[in-house]
């Protein structure tokens, strides 16, 4: 029954328009947990905890997605991953995404943020930057 009902999504997503556009400005943040922490303990609390409240802090945000990174499991011989999520913000545009960051580094909204990031992130590996797409078309 759940094949059915997954299936049966698929097959309306397929056939309904596209309603959204993808947002222009992109943010990418490298982000590991604390020493100590199980990455199920960092995922729960990301998911359950921060993520919520950063969609109520984060004004103009149009898109907010985790991945989360795991060795792929026949590279052995390779170093450690350099971080266990890769968070992606997209904003409509430059001004848009200046506006989100002044607003939670307001000095009332900061600190909000900062405990929260404390309880589950190692604060010093993140890596904030700037992204742009170039997407090849795949033919057929």
């Amino acid at each position: 029954m759940r094949r059915y009902v997954v299936d049966a999504a698929n097959q309306a997503a397929k056939r309904a328009p596209l309603t959204r556009r993808e947002p222009v400005f992109k943010v990418l943040i490298l982000i590991k947990r604390k020493r100590g922490m199980s990455i199920e303990d960092f995922r729960r609390h990301y998911e359950e905890s921060h993520a919520p409240l950063a969609m109520r802090m984060v004004p103009n945000l149009k898109r907010y997605v985790r991945h989360y990174a795991a060795p792929y499991p026949d590279a052995a011989s390779m170093p450690d991953i350099p971080c266990d999520v890769i968070t992606e913000f997209g904003f409509d545009d430059r001004a848009d995404f200046e506006r989100g960051m002044a607003y939670i580094q307001d000095p009332e909204r900061s600190p909000i943020l900062v405990e929260d990031e404390e309880r589950f992130i190692d604060r010093d590996s993140v890596r904030f930057f700037v992204i742009e797409d170039c997407e090849t078309p795949i033919p057929g």
